[in-house]
């Protein structure tokens, strides 16, 4: 007989961040999760890898005084220092985690001390090389904190804000060290404003005040905002006028403080112009004097124009055929690229932004055939941009693709070639160059159905990718379920009930222990075995994603493990019924695929952001979302397939499917 040894994917391992900072030895950040208390409802550990611009390596992240579970977001201060920000847990406690990488010492990371009890920290940036602005949930509602960065340490200070805001959207900050946070309190949107610093300066915090409340239309929430120059921000939100609620755009001008108190941000009301919008997606703002909003008018994607201050906006013209759009990146203050979805498939769109901005049609820019989605876009300069896309295999699964092109008023764009190795990729994470006035590098990484991926390019998004991943394997490991069924079957094989070439269930391990590592004594077959977690032969997912090949050799017993079980990957995102994600809820999976056994998975609790993310066998399930204490939960239909989960609606990865919990 022979053993055919068993390993589990690593799928998970790079979902949450990829950034390309070029700060000092820091050429490119992935951050993941490891397998460390991966298992049932405890969290997993976080993990960091980066590169100098040559090879990746893993970085260690302190076990101490915190278990690390997930990094949110990356933002270096100048080539000083980069800043991870996220959560952790210390015993059964979660609460936030700031994570420091020296520049010139990378690898080397070290956990800041927090003030207060901060439960979560969701996004950081840094307007200068010495300071940051990190912002998440504590005990007592939202939190702002101010960090002074140096190669020395890190201090990091609570900035007073107006106990009012209840909700923290977010924070944008200007090169003056001024910020301004938008959010809601009791039903009514609100901002405020102030210095990162006070009177004393660093290390000391600022307070922060509120806004004035704009007059003709009351304010229900601000979602965005974004401030390209020391006097000037745009904020997007909902609210209502003349008694009709609708979408708002509101300019401000904020003073830089000399007091160390938050100066009074006065808000002015932005004529929307038509087709009124039906829902916002971003507000990015390319020069100090021009902010773009993106949107929606029920099926129509609109895009509205306008200089930060004034109060007018004007709409851009957008091809008719543009339902949609995700995302806008613009690498100078000329030139935009908006990627999104149309009534033919994915939609590129190359702006020329001017008075008035001209967006190039979707026929004109030349995607190439097979092209079925595109998920993000990165651009070093003003004349070449990457952008993360998918296509589908010969058996209509899908496979990750990157297209390069300049994103001029006649762009075109062309299809990488994917490194061999790295032929399998499901999907990408996250895509990012450095930025760059010359050649830059650039980084993907994503996931295949048996591991994580890193690609990187030194040419830039037009150059040739290779295959990173082994030089970061060390840290990359995925977040897989216990008690996983495995069956097998090779077509001289005989089951039961007479029929060759089917199907043969392994029996699952017991429930809560760990996977089964191999198969020991089964029949040599010259041609080996196909292999796939499930249950039963309706659950087979032959010549798929989900299948793979074990070979075998008379009387061997295989030392390593010789063969890796593909797994699905399972993000979700619990929301309470007020749209607060919901920490520490209980995740069980059921399958139901007919015919089969009805196999249980524990997936991970969820965590402060209501995420929860591991890999389970492909299929069909029901999934129940209960609360940490007592018998509240709720239950969804799920349907696990290659690259998407449908929960209601399809969601495509890495997006997480949104759920609301009992």
């Amino acid at each position: 007989g022979s053993t055919v040894g068993l390993s589990y994917p690593s799928s998970t391992a790079t979902a949450d961040v990829v950034s390309c900072p070029a700060a000092g030895q820091i050429t490119c950040i992935a951050a993941g999760e490891g397998t460390t208390g991966s298992l049932g409802g405890t969290p997993p550990a976080a993990t960091l890898a980066w590169t100098s611009g040559s090879n990746w390596s893993s970085a260690s992240v302190p076990s101490s005084p915190s278990a690390v579970t997930r990094i949110a977001s990356v933002a270096c201060a100048g080539t000083t220092a980069c800043i991870g920000v996220g959560y952790g847990y210390t015993g059964a406690a979660a609460h936030g985690v700031i994570l420091a990488d020296n520049a010139t010492t990378p690898g080397t990371i070290t956990e800041d001390s927090l003030p207060g009890t901060v439960t979560s920290l969701s996004q950081v940036v840094c307007p200068s090389s010495t300071a940051c602005v990190a912002w998440g949930t504590g005990s007592a509602g939202p939190v702002v904190l101010a960090g002074t960065i140096s190669a020395g340490g890190d201090t990091w200070n609570a900035v007073s804000l107006p106990a009012t805001i209840t909700t923290l959207n977010q924070v944008a900050c200007t090169a003056a060290l001024a910020c301004v946070a938008v959010g809601n309190g009791g039903g009514t949107g609100l901002a405020a404003s102030g210095p990162i610093y006070g009177a004393g300066g660093a290390p000391a915090a600022g307070t922060w005040v509120l806004s004035n409340p704009p007059s003709g239309f009351t304010l229900t929430n601000l979602s965005q905002v974004a401030c390209p120059a020391a006097l000037a921000c745009m904020a997007i939100g909902a609210g209502t006028v003349g008694g009709v609620a609708g979408l708002i755009v509101t300019s401000g001008s904020p003073a830089v403080p000399a007091n160390g108190l938050g100066s009074v941000l006065n808000w002015t009301r932005d004529a929307n112009p038509t087709p009124a919008p039906t829902s916002f997606s971003q507000l990015i703002c390319p020069s100090a004097t021009t902010c773009l909003v993106t949107g929606a008018n029920a099926s129509q994607a609109i895009i509205y124009s306008g200089a930060p201050g004034v109060a007018t906006l004007t709409s851009d013209p957008v091809p008719a055929s543009t339902q949609s759009l995700s995302q806008v990146v613009c690498p100078s203050g000329t030139v935009c690229v908006a990627i999104g979805s149309g009534t033919s498939g994915p939609v590129v769109l190359s702006g020329a932004i001017g008075t008035p901005d001209t967006w190039s049609s979707p026929a004109a820019l030349g995607i190439p055939s097979g092209i079925t989605a595109v998920s993000a876009v990165s651009c070093p300069n003003a004349t070449s941009c990457a952008i993360a896309a998918s296509t589908n295999d010969a058996n209509n699964n899908p496979l990750a693709a990157i297209l390069s092109g300049s994103p001029g008023p006649s762009a075109t764009w062309s299809s990488a070639a994917i490194p061999a190795v790295d032929a399998s990729t499901l999907y990408l994470t996250g895509i990012a160059c450095t930025p760059t006035g010359g050649t830059a590098t650039c980084s993907a990484v994503g996931t295949s159905s048996t591991g994580a991926v890193i690609m990187m390019s030194k040419g830039g998004p037009g150059g040739t990718w290779n295959d990173d991943t082994a030089d970061a394997a060390v840290s990359l490991n995925g977040s897989p379920t216990s008690n996983i069924p495995i069956e097998v079957t090779n077509s001289a094989l005989t089951n039961q009930s007479g029929a060759n070439g089917a199907w043969n269930p392994v029996a699952a391990t017991p429930s809560g222990s760990a996977n089964t590592t191999s198969l020991p004594d089964i029949y040599p077959f010259a041609s080996g075995y196909g292999v796939f977690a499930g249950d039963c032969t309706a659950e087979d997912t032959t010549n798929g994603p989900g299948t793979t090949t074990a070979a075998t050799t008379p009387g061997n017993t295989f030392v390593s493990p010789s063969t890796t079980v593909p797994l699905a990957v399972l993000p979700i995102q619990v929301y309470s019924s007020v749209g607060v994600p919901e920490s520490g809820d209980i995740l069980t999976l059921t399958a139901t695929t007919g015919g089969c056994a009805a196999d249980t998975y524990a997936l991970q609790s969820t965590g402060p952001d209501g995420v929860s993310r591991t890999e389970v066998p492909f299929g069909t399930y029901t999934l129940k979302v209960k609360l940490p204490v007592g018998n509240t939960s709720t239950t969804y239909a799920v349907v696990v397939a290659p690259g998407k989960v449908t929960i209601g609606t399809q969601h495509l990865l890495p997006q997480p499917a949104t759920v609301v919990g009992p």
